[in-house]
């Protein structure tokens, strides 16, 4: 069974601070077979994390990713955490170096994004369509796919729960899915195996778009 390492989210509680991933993500990657391995925020076991692992899942989250990693002023980014940013970022470095597969989910493609020179819209007008959290496990707009590696061109509905998106996307990657509104909803790299979305397919993990992606991961 393949090891999937699941780099840990920052979240502050009443009492703590706190190393968390969700619940729907450790399902997703075991009900296609994988075993999850959650990777604690420490920097300096970042190389121990990933070659122990076959392949690599950035998740989403509420700290949006510090805009001056894209070289820019704050202009309605949230709850920005630069040490969360450059944990995941290194584990995303890391997996390049080892050659690992690479999946992010929401926060994780814009991290991809950025990583290699992209940058990010930091909040959407189109935000009330795009960030539905209480829908979160149902499908509230439609995707157009086409020219990806893995998946035929078709339209397929997706859940949403993000105010922010990709916006100038480095050469190295092929955007491959849009949503209506024009909001970049996939991208993958063209020739290491990094491929990012915008939804979240853990928590639709019973759709066919969302076994095929953890079918990919599993086996790239």
């Amino acid at each position: 069974m393949k090891k999937i390492l699941i780099p840990s989210a920052y979240l502050r509680s009443d009492l703590d601070d706190l190393d968390k991933v969700s619940y729907f993500y450790t399902r997703y990657v075991s009900q296609y077979g994988g075993i999850p391995i959650i990777a604690p925020s420490v920097i300096n076991l970042v190389s121990q994390y990933v070659s122990m692992c076959d392949a690599v899942l950035l998740i989403g989250g509420v700290n949006d990713v510090d805009p001056s990693l894209y070289g820019t002023k704050l202009n309605g980014s949230k709850e920005c955490n630069r040490d969360q940013d450059e944990f995941e970022l290194a584990v995303l470095n890391e997996a390049i170096l080892q050659n690992k597969p690479v999946l992010g989910i929401c926060r994780g493609m814009q991290l991809i994004n950025v990583y290699f020179g992209g940058d990010l819209i930091q909040h959407l007008d189109s935000s009330d369509l795009h960030l539905q959290y209480e829908r979160q496990e149902e499908f509230v707009h439609d995707i157009d796919i086409s020219k990806s590696k893995i998946f035929k061109d078709a339209k397929v509905k997706v859940n949403s729960v993000h105010h922010q998106a990709c916006q100038n996307v480095p050469s190295e990657l092929n955007i491959t899915a849009y949503s209506a509104d024009g909001v970049i909803e996939m991208l993958e790299h063209k020739t290491l195996p990094i491929l990012g979305v915008q939804w979240h397919p853990e928590c639709i993990s019973n759709s066919e778009v969302s076994k095929k992606l953890m079918h990919w991961l599993l086996n790239a």
